[in-house]
């Protein structure tokens, strides 16, 4: 019930504000990373889905509680570049097995982040991850949101270290060019 009338006066107000000259969606945020791993996308997957040992290598999400299926809500402890730790709670949305996880959570239109980590195989024994974020709603303009994308490239190369385990034979395969990190 409670969820509800903060849904009804979150829809009042994105009207109210509206009504004032202010556009639906007064302010959004899109984030974009990539890099690519050289092994299969199962084994990406198997590091990405155990979310227990994020803590062993993640320098970003270093702590992932819950379980990583659909409608789950999950607890995340995340330790920004700048030194300060955030808490957020988001919710499962998508699971698909060695190709997408997503999760996320919010109140369309006042604030709600969706973030998605994409597995594409661009080789015999390569991978590319992309993790990408979307913000929007009125109040994404006062959200303290800077330092993600250094974050997402952070754990991107942390996650490709785990994975590859620094092992020179795991080269082949990808393209000679990385992009995002």
């Amino acid at each position: 019930m409670k969820t509800i009338a903060i849904a009804v006066v979150a829809t009042g107000l994105v009207g109210t504000l509206t009504a004032f000259g202010l556009p639906k969606q007064a302010s959004a945020m899109d984030i974009h990373t990539d890099i690519l791993i050289h092994a299969a996308p199962d084994e990406v997957w198997s590091v990405l889905a155990d979310n227990r040992r994020y803590g062993e290598w993640n320098p970003y999400h270093v702590e992932v509680e819950g379980t990583l299926a659909e409608g789950e809500t999950l607890d995340l402890k995340i330790d920004k570049p700048d030194g300060t730790q955030v808490a957020i709670r988001p919710h499962v949305m998508r699971v698909v097995e060695n190709r997408e996880l997503v999760w996320g959570g919010g109140i369309r239109g006042l604030f709600r982040g969706v973030h998605v980590f994409e597995l594409q195989s661009v080789g015999p024994r390569c991978t590319r991850l992309i993790q990408r974020e979307s913000f929007d709603g009125i109040f994404v303009r006062f959200a303290s949101l800077g330092g993600i994308e250094d974050g997402y490239n952070r754990m991107n190369q942390a996650l490709k270290r785990r994975v590859e385990g620094g092992n020179a034979a795991l080269q082949s395969g990808c393209p000679a060019v990385e992009t995002g990190a």
